[in-house]
């Protein structure tokens, strides 16, 4: 599962990241909104502005490199 993997790295950079789940079965039209195609997709968004995603399983280092990508580190 992605789900625990995500909140070990938005754990480390809690001052920096923000974690926010949304169910694409009971909104859908979020995921049509940001062409959600499949599941698990990961949007980051800096400064209100969609930046990076990524669609599928990634291991911490993966996600922690993203992370760092989205944020500036």
């Amino acid at each position: 599962m992605l789900e625990p993997r995500l909140e070990v790295v938005v754990g480390k950079y809690a001052e920096k990241v923000h974690l926010a789940k949304v169910d694409i079965d009971e909104n859908s039209e979020i995921a049509m909104n940001h062409d959600v195609q499949a599941v698990p997709h990961v949007l980051g968004y800096k400064n209100g502005q969609p930046q990076k995603s990524f669609t599928g399983l990634k291991d911490e280092d993966q996600i922690e490199s993203f992370v760092k990508e989205l944020i500036g580190s």
